[in-house]
C-alpha cells in the first residue's frame, strides 16, 4: 500500500510540477509563467503534493480519519483525477474575445475613480474600526478576524476598495500612463497602503493573491518576469506573509491587553461571542514594572512577540506541523469528508455553492442554506470549535461525490482557458490585463477551498472593475 501511495503521489509530481518544468524547458524565452494552466498546477501542488509528501513520510492521526494512509491513498487517486478533469477542461476553448472592454482609460475619469475607491476605503474602515472596539484592539487581535469581522462584509468590501484603486493606478502608469518621480511616489504609496490593508484583514492568502496581481500587471505590462525575481517573491511570501504574519496572528490569541476597551464595544454577533477571546491582563504585573521602566506598553508588546518568535523558531518541526495540518490542510480536509460521507456528513448536491448567492444579504437576516458540519459538529472541526476551511477536492466530494472531483477541476479548466485566451487576443489592452491578474488571484483562492469565501472575495474585486471598466466604455462610446 506504501508503495502505491508513493506511486500515486509521484505521478501527482510529474503531473503538476514536472509538467511545467517541462513547458519552460520546451519553450525557453517564450515560457510564460502566469499562464493560467501554470498557476493551477503549481498551487494544486502547494496544497495537494507538499502536505501529501508530509503524510507519507509521518503517517499522523487525525480526528475524523480513520486510517489515515487508506485516506491518503484516496486522496492522491482524487488528485489525478481532479488533475485529468482541469487537463480536459483546457483543452475547450469558450471565448475568444470580448468587446466589452475599453482599449483605452481617460485620466480625468481614473483619476475620479481612484478618489472615490479611496475614499469609500477610509469612511469603511473608520466605521470599521467603531465595530472591533478600535484600531488598536482589532490589531492587537488580529487572529480573531473570523469572529470579528462576521456580519461586516460591507465595510470589508469597502476597505479593499482601496487594494482595487492601487491596481487600476499602477496598470494605467504601467501602460504609458504619466511618469516622473511624483507619480512614482503616487504609485508606490498606494500599493504600500494597500498592502497593509489586505494584511490587515487578517487571511496570509489575501495578501499572497495581491501580490501575484501586481506582479501579473507589471508581467505584461511593463517586461516579462525572470525565475530568479519570481523565486526570491516566493521566498518572501513564506517567510514573510505566511510565517511572519502568520506568527503574529497566534501570538495576538494570547498577547498582552495594552488597549483601554469595553467587551461591549466590540460588536459582534451573540451567538459567535464565546469564540472571542479576550486577552486578559494576566501580564498586569510585568505591564506596571515595565510603565515605571524606560519601555512602554508598546515596546513590551512587541518584545513578548520577538520572544514568542524566538521560541517558535527553535523548534522547527512544530512548526512544519502546525503549517501542513492548519494552513496546507487541504489534504487533511478532504481525507476528513471523503472517511465520513454520507456517513456522517450529508452530500450538498450543489448548496454549498449555491450559499453564494446568499452572501450580499447582512448576516443577521443571511439564511443557512449550508452547514458544512451540521450533521455531526466534530468532524470538520476535529473538537476545536472552529470549522476548517473546506478544500477544493474535499467540498466538490461533499457536494457530488466521485464526480464532483472531475467536474469541478473542469471547469475550472474551461474558465481558465478562457481568461487565458482573451489575455492573448488583447495582449496590449490595459483592462484585459487587469481582469485578467484578478482571474489569476481567484483562481489561487479557489484552489486553496471554500468556494463561498473564495467567490466573495473574489467578486469583491471584480464587480468593482467591471462597472468602472463599462464606464469608461460608455463614456467613450458617447463621444
Amino acid at each position: 500500500m506504501e508503495l502505491i501511495s508513493y506511486l500515486l503521489w509521484g505521478l501527482l509530481f510529474l503531473g503538476t510540477v514536472g509538467q511545467v518544468a517541462y513547458s519552460w524547458f520546451k519553450k525557453k524565452s517564450s515560457f510564460d509563467f502566469f499562464e493560467a494552466k501554470h498557476i493551477f498546477l503549481l498551487v494544486f501542488f502547494i496544497y495537494y503534493g507538499i502536505p501529501s509528501f508530509y503524510y507519507l513520510l509521518s503517517n499522523p492521526a487525525f480526528p475524523g480519519v480513520k486510517d489515515t494512509a487508506s485516506s491518503l491513498q484516496w486522496v492522491l487517486l482524487y488528485s489525478l483525477l481532479g488533475l485529468g478533469g482541469f487537463y480536459v477542461g483546457y483543452q475547450i476553448s469558450i471565448v475568444k474575445k470580448f468587446d466589452f472592454l475599453p482599449t483605452k482609460w481617460e485620466f480625468p475619469k481614473l483619476k475620479l475613480t481612484i478618489a472615490a475607491f479611496s475614499i469609500v476605503a477610509v469612511l469603511a474602515g473608520s466605521f470599521l474600526a467603531s465595530q472591533v472596539g478600535g484600531f488598536c484592539y482589532y490589531l492587537t487581535h488580529l487572529g480573531q478576524t473570523n469572529v470579528l469581522l462576521v456580519g461586516k462584509i460591507y465595510f470589508v468590501w469597502g476597505l479593499i476598495l482601496l487594494k482595487l484603486a492601487a491596481l487600476f493606478i499602477l496598470t494605467y502608469y504601467l501602460s504609458n500612463g504619466p511618469k516622473g518621480k511624483f507619480w512614482k511616489l503616487i504609485v508606490g504609496g498606494y500599493l504600500v497602503a494597500s498592502a497593509v490593508v489586505v494584511l490587515m484583514l487578517g487571511a496570509r492568502l489575501l495578501a499572497a493573491v495581491y501580490l501575484v496581481e501586481v506582479l501579473v500587471i507589471y508581467h505584461y505590462l511593463l517586461r516579462k518576469i525572470g525565475l530568479k525575481f519570481l523565486a526570491l517573491a516566493g521566498v518572501f511570501t513564506v517567510i514573510f506573509i505566511i510565517g511572519l504574519v502568520g506568527e503574529y496572528r497566534n501570538f495576538t490569541w494570547s498577547a498582552p491587553q495594552i488597549c483601554s476597551v469595553s467587551q461591549s464595544s466590540v460588536k459582534v454577533p451573540e451567538n459567535l461571542r464565546q469564540g472571542l477571546v479576550f486577552t486578559s491582563n494576566a501580564n498586569s504585573e510585568a505591564l506596571k514594572s515595565v510603565s515605571s521602566s524606560s519601555a512602554s506598553p508598546i515596546q513590551y508588546f512587541g518584545e513578548s512577540f520577538a520572544n514568542q518568535i524566538s521560541t517558535t523558531s527553535s523548534d522547527w518541526r512544530a512548526v512544519v506541523e502546525r503549517y501542513i495540518n492548519n494552513y496546507f490542510d487541504s489534504v487533511l480536509t478532504t481525507m476528513v469528508v471523503i472517511d465520513n460521507t454520507p456517513q456522517n456528513l450529508s452530500y450538498q448536491y450543489g448548496r454549498s455553492y449555491l450559499a453564494l448567492l446568499v452572501q450580499p444579504i447582512p448576516y443577521a437576516w443571511r439564511p443557512n442554506i449550508f452547514l458544512s458540519s451540521r450533521d455531526n459538529p466534530e468532524i470538520l472541526t476535529g473538537g476545536t470549535g472552529y470549522a476548517r476551511i473546506l478544500s477544493l477536492l474535499g467540498e466538490a466530494y461533499l457536494n457530488f461525490s466521485i464526480l464532483g472531483i472531475i467536474l469541478v477541476p473542469l471547469i475550472l479548466g474551461m474558465l481558465s482557458k478562457a481568461a487565458y485566451d482573451l489575455l492573448l487576443s488583447n495582449r496590449t489592452n490595459l483592462s484585459t490585463v487587469l481582469i485578467y491578474a484578478i482571474f489569476i488571484g481567484g483562481l489561487m483562492m479557489i484552489i486553496r477551498g471554500y468556494f463561498v469565501g473564495a467567490g466573495s472575495f473574489f467578486l469583491m474585486d471584480l464587480v468593482p472593475v467591471l462597472l468602472v471598466l463599462w464606464w469608461f466604455k460608455k463614456s467613450a462610446k458617447a463621444r
